[in-house]
C-alpha cells in the first residue's frame, strides 16, 4: 500500500510542478507581449505626445511590481522623450518611477539620487502638493535603508 500512495505523490508533485512551470512561461510571454505592444505605442512618433506618454506611464502601473529592472530603462527613455518635449511633470513622473524600481531592488542609493532629481524640479516649478508626495516618497526610501 505504501508504494501505491509513494508513486501517487510523486506523480502527483510532478504533475503540480509542469503546471506551475507553464503557467509562469505562460504568464511571462503575456507580460511580454503586452510590453511590446506598449512600446509600439511610446515610440511612434507619428502618435500624439499624450498618447505616447500614457503608454509609459501604464507600463509602470502594470509592470513595476514585476519588472523593475525594464522600468529603469523604460524610464530612461521616458525622462529624455518628456525633457525633448519640455514636459518637466512627465521627467518628474520618470525620476520617480526609476527611484521606485531602484527601491523595489533594493538600490537605496540609486532610489535616493532619482528621487532627488524628482524633487528638485518640483522646487523649481513650486509644486507644494506634488513635493509632498516625492518628500513621503524619499522617507519610505530611508526607512528602507534602516531595516
Amino acid at each position: 500500500m505504501k508504494m501505491k500512495n509513494s508513486n501517487f505523490y510523486k506523480t502527483y508533485t510532478s504533475t503540480k510542478l509542469f503546471l506551475s512551470l507553464a503557467l509562469m512561461l505562460l504568464f511571462t510571454c503575456k507580460i511580454f507581449a503586452n510590453v511590446d505592444s506598449l512600446r509600439q505605442i511610446w515610440t511612434n512618433e507619428n502618435l500624439a505626445d499624450t498618447v505616447r506618454f500614457n503608454a509609459i506611464n501604464q507600463l509602470y502601473l502594470d509592470y513595476l511590481y514585476s519588472i523593475p529592472d525594464t522600468i529603469i530603462l523604460v524610464s530612461d527613455y521616458h525622462i529624455n522623450l518628456a525633457k525633448g518635449k519640455n514636459s518637466k511633470m512627465q521627467v518628474v513622473r520618470g525620476f520617480d518611477f526609476k527611484a521606485k524600481a531602484y527601491l523595489l531592488k533594493g538600490d537605496f542609493d540609486n532610489s535616493e539620487v532619482e528621487m532627488k532629481k524628482a524633487i528638485d524640479i518640483l522646487e523649481v516649478e513650486k509644486d507644494s502638493l506634488s513635493l509632498i508626495n516625492k518628500y513621503n516618497n524619499l522617507a519610505i526610501i530611508y526607512t528602507n535603508q534602516i531595516e
